[in-house]
């Protein structure tokens, strides 16, 4: 029997004098999730999937609040650069989860491939790039994230969908723009750092939606302390109310331990604000403990797992 361990791995191939660099990267975590009175419509999707009527589906109503999670998210990077100095590469990843509930599994196989190219601080970048408005966001609690800053994600939750994105960097400053060739979203962002300070600004428009996202977004680390803050407007379109949205994360890291408490709040009707308080434990080695436990939806959520990186 043999056995193959996956690490991060580089395949170097020569040819002359120029070089080219495969590297395989990867991360995973396992461990389980609770969620009070978690949706009886999830397991109502996953009869649906395997083609369960969906009369069947009402009256197995049973959902259970505990269930296992695992998920995969492996990264294939091949990176070179021309004789006279301009880097390029492309990246594709392969992505896989499952949760312990009917079989649900999720994965497409490869997915986000991109190409890009750099010189003097220029990188293009096309493919499945998001959208360049994406800027700082508030800090995660759990091995699996509870989604306590569900109000302040939503310009990366978006349909904003881009395929070519340009970068320049400069000193401490990175202007980014980003537009999809067939969408005609847009989105830009300024990023930078003064001491101890980080800050961002970005804007993205969904052209189909008729809706724009701003975003500021801050940081400040202090030796052991780390806090992140961020502000989203959501410009609705007419006969829908806009929407101001804020999350505000804390971190205090003693030795391998990182505790970790986290919020975001909206002013739409109907909605509750979402907090969670976390710790974690770095076991060394790309191996670490983690878990939390939150509101979110008004519902009482948690998750106790391993997080893992190659």
């Amino acid at each position: 029997m043999k056995n193959i361990l996956f690490a991060t791995t580089a395949l170097v191939a020569t040819a002359g004098i120029a070089s080219a660099d495969i590297k395989i990267t990867g991360s995973a975590n396992v461990g389980l999730k609770y969620t009070e009175n978690r949706a009886s419509a999830a397991v109502a999707a996953a009869d649906a999937a395997v083609g369960v009527p969906a009369a069947a589906a009402v009256v197995d109503n049973s959902v259970d609040d505990v269930i296992v999670h695992n998920e995969i998210d492996l990264n294939i990077v091949a990176s070179g650069e021309s004789d006279n100095g301009i880097a390029f590469g492309a990246s594709v990843d392969l992505d896989a989860s499952e949760a312990d509930q009917r079989d649900t599994q999720s994965g497409s196989g490869a997915n986000d491939p991109e190409v890009y190219f750099s010189v003097n601080g220029l990188t293009v970048t096309v493919g499945a790039v998001g959208n360049a408005g994406v800027v700082l966001n508030t800090a995660e609690v759990g091995f699996d994230g509870l989604n306590t800053n569900i109000h302040v994600d939503a310009v990366d939750d978006s349909a904003v969908d881009g395929d070519v994105h340009v970068s320049y960097a400069f000193g401490d400053y990175t202007v980014a723009a980003s537009m999809g060739s067939d969408s005609q979203d847009s989105a830009f962002s300024v990023s930078g750092a003064a001491g101890d300070f980080t800050y961002a600004v970005g804007f993205a428009s969904d052209d189909s939606a008729n809706t724009d996202y701003m975003s500021f977004g801050v940081g400040y680390t202090m030796g052991a302390y780390n806090f992140q803050a961020l502000m989203v407007n959501i410009d609705n379109p007419a006969g829908t109310a806009d929407e101001d949205t804020f999350g505000l994360s804390a971190a205090y890291t003693m030795d391998a331990m990182t505790f970790t408490v986290a919020m975001s709040d909206t002013d739409a009707a109907g909605s509750d604000a979402a907090y969670g308080i976390g710790a974690s434990y770095d076991l060394g080695g790309g191996l670490a403990i983690k878990g939390g436990f939150g509101s979110v939806s008004d519902k009482s959520v948690a998750d106790l797992g391993l997080t893992m990186s190659f």
